[in-house]
């Protein structure tokens, strides 16, 4: 390096001041980092950790089997009924993933949560599924019946119904319906009594709801009336305008312009106004 510092400075040397030349020195010919020896131990690399792959959302496929492996632990008579919930849970996910064929592994946590969401959104609907029977309409088809339930339940619930696949299924199982009406084995003392008025409790809420629907569906009836007939007079307004218009226009015309046929044309069209209005002046006086 001392020779290259010996060229520049014999080169330059006249245009650097001393400051300038040693600040040169210590950038240009700074050492350049050592490289590690052959052979000598490389540093330690710091694993990632590995992420998580997201699974997809359950499909329809996938809630069915969810329902079919909770009836099928929910029935077993050899089970407990007084299992604990994890051990419970743990059946269900050993049931679901040993039929899952194609469909990606589920964990439990994930299929309690699932669960839940086909729980919740199927005892709701069963309610207005439930006052549909009630109210027994004729001429309608099951899948009618089914399909009103489901238009009733978007309308209070603001959301549609996602789980009819899982509905079809749940429908028929006694089990099921049992725990959802509360109704499993119950006890002849006042445990029963009160089960049974929260279910009264429960279809009194109901029915004010279909009230409630009724009503609105009425209203927006009455208000649809309403608009139509506004729009009807107002149609009816502008078309006397127009018409009135068009007579003055006519009244007004010189004829003296016109060829003779139009000219009488014109002059009929002229008398018949005038006939008509002074008709209904005379009529109203």
């Amino acid at each position: 390096m001392g020779t290259d510092w010996n060229q520049v400075m014999a080169q330059y040397g006249s245009y650097l001041s001393e400051d300038d030349a040693t600040q040169f020195q210590n950038t240009a010919f700074a050492p350049s980092p050592e490289i590690p020896a052959q052979g000598s131990p490389a540093p330690p690399l710091v694993k990632k950790a590995p992420q998580r792959t997201k699974l997809a959302n359950f499909t329809s496929e996938e809630d069915m089997r969810v329902c079919q492996a909770w009836l099928a632990v929910s029935c077993d008579p050899i089970v407990n009924t007084g299992q604990k919930r994890q051990g419970f849970w743990n059946r269900i996910t050993e049931a679901y993933n040993s039929r899952r064929g194609s469909m990606p592994e589920r964990s439990t946590k994930s299929l309690m949560s699932r669960w839940d969401s086909i729980k919740t959104q199927c005892s709701t609907f069963a309610g207005y599924m439930m006052a549909v029977l009630r109210q027994n309409p004729s001429g309608m088809t099951d899948a009618d019946k089914t399909s009103l339930a489901a238009t009733r339940f978007a309308a209070v619930e603001k959301k549609p119904f996602h789980f009819l696949h899982c509905w079809s299924i749940l429908k028929d199982q006694p089990k099921w319906m049992d725990q959802h009406m509360g109704n499993q084995n119950p006890p002849p003392n006042p445990i029963a009594t009160q089960s049974n008025t929260i279910d009264l409790d429960a279809a009194s809420t109901e029915e004010k709801k279909l009230e409630f629907m009724k009503k609105q569906e009425r209203q927006k009836l009455i208000l649809e009336r309403k608009k139509l007939n506004l729009e009807k007079m107002k149609m009816e307004r502008q078309k006397v305008k127009e018409e009135t218009e068009q007579e003055v226009l006519i009244l007004s015309m010189d004829l003296t312009k016109c060829n003779p046929l139009l000219r009488q044309y014109y002059e009929a069209k002229q008398q018949e106004i005038l006939a008509r209005v002074t008709g209904s002046s005379s009529s109203s006086k």
